[in-house]
């Protein structure tokens, strides 16, 4: 299953988070059954951004809470943004309340889903508390899931800005 932390707005900014664990295996097998394509998206889509780690890596970090604070102009093109990486839930319902994260910060701890879209950075494989990081990358995705474009940079110390990411999502509308 995935991991979903999400910030609970007060007043005062970030009353807590609710994190919730979503069991998949029985919808996965129906879909798995049907050999028909199933998707989870909202009107337009889902920017869907893999991240090294919001515990370790400072520029992972640094482009969650950018894109916290685009969250708004994201949401006005009609698409949603969620982010995963192998970190565990209780790291990122730590970092979704200390930097008032709005968005689902989703934990693939075995990095299953990571793998199915073979990101798993393999310079990696032989250090255990890194095994199974990915590549960061933003896949943006259309309604119906399928991957309509990609932003990434040849290094993971350089990631998009967030108006490169705005100007994509206005062209694959």
């Amino acid at each position: 299953g995935l991991y979903f932390a999400h910030c609970v707005d007060g007043a005062n900014g970030c009353l807590g988070v609710v994190v919730v664990k979503e069991q998949f295996d029985e919808i996965e097998a129906q879909w798995r059954a049907s050999s028909e394509p199933t998707f989870v998206t909202d009107k337009n889509g889902t920017v869907l951004l893999f991240f090294r780690s919001a515990d370790w890596c400072p520029y992972c970090q640094r482009q969650l809470m950018d894109m916290n604070a685009g969250l708004a102009e994201i949401e006005k093109r009609g698409f949603r943004l969620a982010a995963i990486s192998y970190d565990s839930p209780e790291i990122l319902q730590k970092f979704t309340e200390k930097r008032e994260i709005k968005y689902p910060l989703l934990s693939d701890p075995k990095s299953e889903v990571i793998d199915r879209y073979g990101l798993r950075d393999p310079q990696y494989k032989d250090k255990p508390k890194f095994n199974g990081v990915p590549r960061p990358i933003i896949f943006i995705l259309d309604a119906k899931g399928v991957i309509k474009a990609k932003l990434f940079e040849e290094t993971y110390k350089t990631r998009p800005p967030l108006e490169q990411i705005l100007a994509k999502l206005d062209d694959v509308k």
